[in-house]
């Protein structure tokens, strides 16, 4: 099978570890053994291509770079979808499970995407067959979804967003699985005896002949023991030793070594010693010679002295039987050893070393057999890897190694003959079991890559009938399938190969064979898409899709749709913009509503009028896209790219401070626009940036006349409108901060002026406040009531600066007040009421001003002084009725302050004195007649 076509490339490895060194199990851990990892994460993997827009398509690589904090965000059209297609550099992959994770924006919107996954052996624009449909949940975490290995040279990542949704959020995807093609271990579904009919099929290919004496041994260990074999003679006939009477005298050799045997352990007082003195015995008398790793059989360490661990332990077990000791063996990864029982309890026995007699007590002895032999003793406190068989299971293993031997060299028909017998004496033989399924997938691509196709069918298919599940075997079916397809293909003989894939899929109905002939013209076409020759491939895909059946025809379909988007692509490489939307017209023209193709029409517009404006200027690129918006205007993709053509036009001219430049552009390409509103908001932005520019260099007044100018082609613009007002009182702000009081006025002035709707009036009183409480501050009360003199007249019309300006005055009498100083306290007042005429406020504070001034003497208990206080008043204002009312009610409550101590001739002298100053106040004389009253008692 040659590298690099488009079927899974399936060279099947022997699934035994270099040398086999005569062992129980197959040490063959391959590649598929190992862990699954990320596939999208290896060196391999790339994207080749997406139906993601190319703003998108950078994002991508965040999907699998093991980081869930990078969320990619894919906007999707209706209930269109994402295609991601990833390519592993020509090698397959055997994917079994895909994990994802979701964002956080997605799982708080309790609405979750889905996703599918394909698999492509074919190409990365044909061929893909869905393995999986993953519907998400709307939950934080890893979710996980399984599927049975699939091959693959390509997988497609299908991104579905959620019902309703145009956009799906992911963190993370993981494809888990292996490099190399798929495998699947499942047992056989024949038994061993029928197995051996199963391979009589390939009489052409393997000679199957199974001898009497075979037969017989095969038959006599069905129920796992050996009754009318001899252990000894069974291993001999296992180690090839076919003839009777040849078996005659390897038997007689073992009498032999019996009789030795028997009085060397005649000093071991137990079976272990007896055991342990059997071991070495052996060793320098029948193993003399030495270990070789390949030597496995009875027969030749009777005849060379030289052994394996397979090997020994037969010998140490056929004499130690003998010699009555209860042995059998122990099969563990890559090798084997003998196991003594006494009673209840039991010593393993390394055969492969004199000192080797229940190694567990020696390290030293462990260390010695590693470097011996290559394996590790393993205890038997690792019981899951250790496997105990009898004499018929030891037998097996000489048979199995005879396979593995035979495997190595690709001699695969005795290989399988030699498996299919050590199962016969050990069904339970797993490595025998997994090596045969090895040996017919490698055996099948041999004959494959010799294009032997017809006799690689039938190994695959008598591996099948053994193991119809797997995974291997059935993936090597399709992919020799394949292959004859392909040789047809290569000699031009197309009808011929889709007569084969028809034959294919009647063998093989769930080998998707019938969709594969699609590919019959879709490799062609690949070709001629090679050489730039889209209208040829077009071509022979169109009448390829007259000759398939109905599924292939669905797949050229999907290859025609994607043939469209990949020409206009290479056809905008070379900024050929015109014939690139010509092909997407006449690819929506095939598939009206493909929003992959829709939505490019888009992006060739964007490049189009970017390419034209900088080669050519604003009038050709202007030109183009009002002939594009005349064809395609009521494409959503292609009004959009021309919004944003304009937009990015306008905002560089904008970005270069040539404003006027930038309103004339897009004053011009107002009609361009999907809506009004686009312009607007556009215009406001540039209007904005020129005032804001000049607003930073101080230029207030032309920031204001950009505004005006603005307003007048917009005049009820709330946006405009609201910013000229800001930057007015933004002017004023920045000269009150330097304290250029009377500038700010004056800018204020003049936005009255301009704006008399009250809003810089109030902002006016506010500097009116603040002008005078700093003047107070730096210059002192006067210099303050002068600056809200001259505010007050220059703005005489306006309440709020009056407002202001009384404000202060108030604050500054009542200020005076609180520290005690009422005759300062007056004199503002006085000034005030002068300044502000007949306002009520003034009356209001004089009394305020009065009454606490006299209420602190009534604190001091100095009654003299407190209606003095209001004796001024009255002569300062002798027709305020309030002073009057105050001054009698100060006399009584002084005069009260007597009657309360009953001292009424004090209480009468206060009455008196009272109503000297105030004659007709009724309260003074009745009270000073009832003190009269009261002192005649």
């Amino acid at each position: 099978m040659r590298q690099g076509n488009y079927w899974s490339r399936l060279v099947a490895k022997i699934v035994h570890c270099g040398i086999m060194l005569a062992v129980a199990a197959s040490s063959a851990v391959a590649a598929d053994e190992d862990k699954p990892q990320n596939l999208l994460q290896l060196d391999s993997a790339a994207i080749d291509h997406s139906t993601a827009s190319k703003s998108e398509a950078s994002q991508l690589s965040a999907l699998t770079d093991g980081d869930s904090s990078t969320v990619v965000e894919l906007t999707t059209a209706g209930n269109s979808h994402i295609d991601v297609v990833y390519a592993f550099n020509k090698s397959t992959i055997a994917p079994e499970k895909v994990t994802v994770e979701l964002s956080p924006q997605q799982v708080e919107t309790k609405a979750a995407p889905r996703i599918e996954i394909l698999a492509s052996s074919l190409s990365p624009h044909a061929g893909f067959q869905s393995v999986r449909k993953c519907m998400l949940k709307p939950v934080a975490g890893k979710q996980e979804f399984t599927f049975l290995p699939v091959g693959a040279r390509w997988i497609l990542i299908r991104i579905f967003p959620a019902a309703g949704a145009d956009q799906a959020s992911i963190a993370e995807i993981s494809l888990l699985g292996r490099l190399g093609r798929p495998v699947t271990r499942y047992a056989f579904a024949e038994a061993p005896a029928k197995a051996f009919s199963v391979l009589s099929q390939l009489k052409h290919l393997v000679k199957v002949q199974i001898t009497k004496d075979e037969a017989s041994l095969f038959a006599d260990a069905q129920d796992g023991k050996l009754d009318d074999w001899s252990f000894a003679e069974a291993a001999l006939l296992a180690s090839g030793v076919t003839d009777k009477a040849r078996r005659k005298t390897y038997l007689d050799r073992l009498k032999k070594i019996e009789t030795g045997a028997r009085k060397a352990i005649e000093p071991g007082k137990t079976d272990y010693q007896r055991g342990e003195l059997l071991l070495k015995y052996l060793h320098e008398q029948s193993l003399a010679a030495g270990y070789r790793a390949l030597q496995t059989d009875l027969s030749v360490v009777l005849d060379e002295g030289t052994f394996n661990c397979v090997s020994s332990a037969v010998l140490y077990n056929v004499i130690g039987r003998r010699l009555g000791l209860d042995l059998r063996a122990i099969e563990v990864p890559d090798h084997a050893f003998s196991i003594l029982y006494v009673d209840t309890k039991h010593a393993d026995v390394e055969t492969t070393n004199a000192s080797g007699f229940n190694p567990s007590r020696d390290p030293a002895v462990q260390k010695q057999l590693l470097e011996q032999t290559g394996f590790r003793y393993i205890p038997e406190k690792h019981p899951e890897q250790r496997r105990e068989v009898g004499e018929a299971g030891l037998a097996a293993i000489i048979y199995y190694n005879h396979g593995v031997s035979a495997s190595k060299d690709k001699r695969y028909g005795e290989a399988l003959f030699a498996y299919f017998r050590a199962l016969s004496l050990d069904p339970e033989f797993s490595s025998a079991v997994k090596n045969v399924l090895s040996a017919l997938a490698n055996w099948s691509v041999e004959l494959a890559d010799a294009k032997s196709y017809e006799q690689a069918l039938e190994v695959v298919n008598a591996g099948l009938k053994l193991a119809p599940r797997d995974a291997t075997l059935i993936n090597n079916r399709k992919a020799i399938w394949g292959e004859r397809v392909e040789a047809a293909m290569d000699a031009g003989e197309n009808d011929r190969a889709l007569a084969l894939l028809k034959e294919a899929h009647q063998q093989a109905p769930d080998g998707d064979f019938r969709a594969m002939q699609s590919w019959v013209y879709l490799r062609p076409a690949e070709q001629l898409i090679k050489q730039s020759q889209w209208e040829q491939a077009l071509a022979l895909a169109d009448t390829g899709r007259e000759k398939v059946e109905q599924d292939a025809r669905q797949e050229i379909d999907d290859w025609r749709r994607g043939l469209y988007l990949r020409w206009s692509n290479a056809q905008l490489d070379q900024k050929q913009f015109a014939q690139a939307m010509q092909t997407l017209e006449r690819g929506l023209a095939a598939v009206p509503d493909d929003r992959s193709m829709i939505n490019n029409l888009g992006y060739v517009t964007q490049e189009w009028l970017n390419e034209t404006l900088d080669a050519k200027g604003p009038q050709q690129a202007e030109a183009v896209l009002t002939a594009l918006l005349k064809k395609h205007g009521d494409v959503d993709s292609v009004k959009n790219a021309g919004n944003d053509f304009v937009i990015r036009s306008v905002n560089q001219l904008r970005d270069d401070k040539q404003y006027s430049d930038a309103l004339q552009m897009i004053a011009q390409y107002k009609s361009l626009l999907s809506n009004g509103d686009i312009a607007i908001k556009v215009t406001r932005n540039i209007i904005d940036s020129w005032a804001g520019d000049l607003i930073k260099q101080g230029k207030w007044q032309p920031a204001l006349t950009v505004y005006d100018d603005a307003l007048k082609q917009f005049p009820a613009d709330s946006h405009l409108t609201h910013n000229l007002r800001v930057t007015w009182n933004m002017w004023a702000q920045q000269l009150m901060k330097a304290k250029k009081w009377s500038q700010a006025a004056d800018v204020y002035a003049e936005a009255m002026g301009k704006h008399p709707d009250g809003e810089f009036e109030a902002r006016l009183a506010y500097l009116t406040q603040e002008w005078s409480g700093a003047v107070f501050k730096d210059e002192g009360e006067q210099a303050a009531e002068k600056v809200l003199s001259d505010l007050v007249e220059r703005f005489s019309t306006s309440e709020e600066v009056r407002d202001a300006a009384a404000g202060h005055l108030q604050r500054t009498a009542l200020k005076r007040v609180k520290e005690k100083q009422y005759e300062q306290a007056l004199k503002s007042v006085e000034r005030s009421r002068k300044l502000f005429k007949d306002d009520p406020r003034w009356t209001k504070i004089t009394h305020y001003v009065y009454d606490k001034w006299s209420d602190d003497f009534i604190s001091a208990d100095k009654w003299p002084e407190a209606t003095d206080i209001y004796t001024k008043a009255l002569k300062r204002y002798p027709k305020d009725s309030y002073f009057t009312k105050q001054a009698i009610a100060t006399w009584n409550q002084w005069a009260g302050t007597y009657i309360d101590q009953k001292d009424w001739p004090k209480a009468i002298e206060v009455y008196e004195a009272g109503l000297k100053l105030h004659p007709d106040a009724g309260v003074l004389k009745n009270n000073l007649k009832y003190c009269q009253q009261q002192s005649k008692k």
